[in-house]
């Protein structure tokens, strides 16, 4: 039975353009003053949660199935008009599995395959990681996600790869190009 994974996407950036854009809207029909500032202002705002929101469904589109009897792993996503684009890997390629923080002020869990010589990786998904950071000048805490550790380890049970296990937060290193 194969294995899927879905990265776990956050839509709080299209509620964050939204709430001004009907702040927006909304103070201008109630004071029946709709001028070319909060026109600008507003479609600035549609705009930029549309993208916004067009980049998220983009990103909750990509899914990756790892197939231990087939020996392959395939990476589904959508390209910019969302027409399906799938990648397939031999899953000999890969010699472990890890899962790591990313650093920042918004920070991933990113769970990996590694090649066999370990120069690169393969993006399986990214988990929003447990914790983070209490203020803005300090690290994220070293929590790792429940479900990207569940799926670390069942890639690594399934498909006899090496557990790294969870590394501490670290810079994302060199991954193969899906």
């Amino acid at each position: 039975m194969p294995i899927h994974a879905r990265d776990q996407v956050s839509y709080i950036s299209v509620y964050l353009l939204l709430g001004p854009l009907v702040w927006v809207v909304a103070r201008s029909i109630v004071l029946e003053d709709f001028n070319k500032g909060q026109y600008t202002a507003a479609s600035l705002l549609a705009f930029l949660a549309i993208l916004s929101g067009w980049t998220k469904a983009r990103q909750s589109c990509r899914r990756t199935e790892i197939d231990a009897q087939g020996k392959q792993v395939t990476i589904h996503s959508v390209s910019p008009l969302f027409s399906p684009i799938q990648h397939r890997y031999p899953l000999e390629q890969f010699g472990s599995v890890r899962s790591y923080i990313t650093l920042g002020r918004f920070p991933q869990n990113l769970v990996e395959l590694v090649t066999q010589s370990g120069g690169e990786a393969l993006l399986v998904a990214a988990f929003s990681p447990r914790g983070g950071a209490p203020t803005f000048w300090s690290m994220p805490t070293e929590t790792e996600n429940v479900k990207a550790m569940r799926l670390r380890q069942t890639i690594s049970d399934q498909c006899g790869l090496v557990d790294q296990g969870f590394l501490s937060p670290r810079m994302v290193g060199a991954l193969i190009k899906d």
